[in-house]
């Protein structure tokens, strides 16, 4: 017991009940993500319209079988976890350098979203037409955030310079999210209250669950209204469907749940046949560190231009050609592993998957430089029952890459100090 009281002290936050709370919230949160995406669908259509299930067996018991491996994996899965890379006084340096990056950053990302928001608003725009450079503008900032997180020392007055950090990586997200795509504000708020619990700064209670769900449901409801959605996808509707559903809410909601369904885009393509395309599964997973685009290797027409050959680019070509102009239909990394290599692969990727979450979540119970990357990994695993397989990991080699040039940043300073 001395020794864990030793590691709570010097890591900051408690341990245990850190990890065993973000255990608990993202489980809750990945299989709501599988209930909302795969299976709701399908119990509304029988149990609530009473018309026969929209998405076949097949796709059914695969989704089941990948979340029942995926859990198993994740609950049987042991790492050995704890083990310093680096000297606390490296973390130390690179909670400054982030903390100071983050304030620095706020200012250029607040501008451009209240340029972006006026610029189009009430638009619907994707990552397409926003300019790769604000992409990386606030993908930094999102990165020097949440390394600031993770390497904050545990003293009482630095709680405040967290909430201080975390509305500045939220805020300019919020504001663009009004006419963009949701999940850019979800990609920054998940992985700092997965952090903020880790470390022990909040503890899971009842009333804060209801509050994270809420803000979960605001993400995801706020901006479709800003945006005009619902109305445009009521106008869209031709003379049949108007009368089909005119006075019918049930049938409306069905829609619009089957609509968001993964399972169904599974149910589409799974047997679809991908001529002389690399396996999306492998692109998927090495498309931040091949530049597929600049060779022409693996890419399919995409919006005027060519992209990286994942599953969404795929699906999105064979319905819509190349005439779109947003980011995408969406997918789900069923479909990726199951072009890869069928059903098995299915199984197999499951259980790595759950695994390798297992890890990110162990990992995340004490200070260190790399809490930032496992919190983004979690988050996109959430989101992958709607994404691509590779959507989970592609960004780890380039996160790693930069806390190595910041760790050598800050042993250049150290050695110079002590010079």
């Amino acid at each position: 017991m001395d020794q864990i009281q030793t590691l709570n002290t010097f890591f900051g936050g408690n341990i245990n009940k850190g990890k065993q709370g973000l255990s608990h919230l993202y489980l809750t949160l990945f299989f709501t993500s599988c209930l909302f995406f795969w299976w709701l669908p399908s119990l509304y259509y029988c149990f609530v319209l009473n018309l026969p299930n929209p998405v076949s067996k097949l796709s059914l018991w695969a989704s089941v079988l990948a979340a029942s491996l995926y859990l198993y994996g994740y609950i049987f899965a042991v790492f050995p976890v704890g083990f310093k890379v680096v000297s606390f006084e490296v973390i130390n340096g690179c909670e400054w350098i982030s903390g100071q990056m983050t304030k620095f950053v706020f200012v250029p990302s607040l501008l451009f979203a209240v340029y972006f928001y006026i610029s189009h608003s009430h638009e619907f725009y994707s990552d397409s037409v926003m300019p790769s450079l604000a992409q990386g503008l606030y993908y930094f900032h999102l990165f020097c955030g949440c390394m600031y997180l993770s390497t904050m020392r545990p003293q009482k007055h630095h709680k405040q310079s967290a909430m201080i950090a975390a509305l500045l990586v939220i805020l300019p997200r919020a504001i663009i999210a009004l006419n963009f795509f949701r999940q850019f504000l979800a990609f920054a708020v998940l992985p700092i209250i997965f952090i903020a619990i880790a470390r022990g700064w909040i503890r899971l209670t009842a009333k804060r669950i209801v509050i994270i769900f809420l803000m979960g449901a605001c993400i995801f409801v706020v901006p479709s209204i800003f945006r005009g959605d619902f109305k445009s996808y009521s106008s869209s509707l031709d003379g049949e469907n108007l009368h089909l559903y005119a006075g019918n809410s049930r049938m409306y909601a069905g829609n619009w749940l089957l609509m968001g369904s993964s399972l169904t885009v599974f149910d589409r393509f799974h047997t679809a046949k991908l001529l002389g395309q690399c396996s999306p599964l492998l692109v998927s997973l090495s498309e931040y560190i091949i530049p597929y685009r600049t060779f022409g290797i693996c890419t399919v027409p995409f919006a005027g231009t060519v992209r990286a050959g994942d599953s969404n680019a795929i699906v999105t070509y064979m319905i819509n050609g190349n005439g779109l102009t947003h980011g995408g239909t969406g997918a789900t990394f069923l479909l990726d592993l199951y072009w890869f290599g069928g059903i098995l692969a299915v199984c197999v990727g499951s259980l790595i998957m759950g695994c390798t979450c297992k890890f990110f979540v162990e990992s995340m119970g004490h200070r260190s430089i790399f809490n930032g990357i496992w919190a983004e990994c979690l988050m996109r695993s959430i989101f992958s029952i709607r994404g691509t397989y590779g959507f989970i990991y592609e960004r780890i080699p380039i996160s790693l890459l930069a806390i190595f040039l910041c760790v050598l940043v800050v042993r250049s300073a150290i050695k110079g100090s002590n010079n």
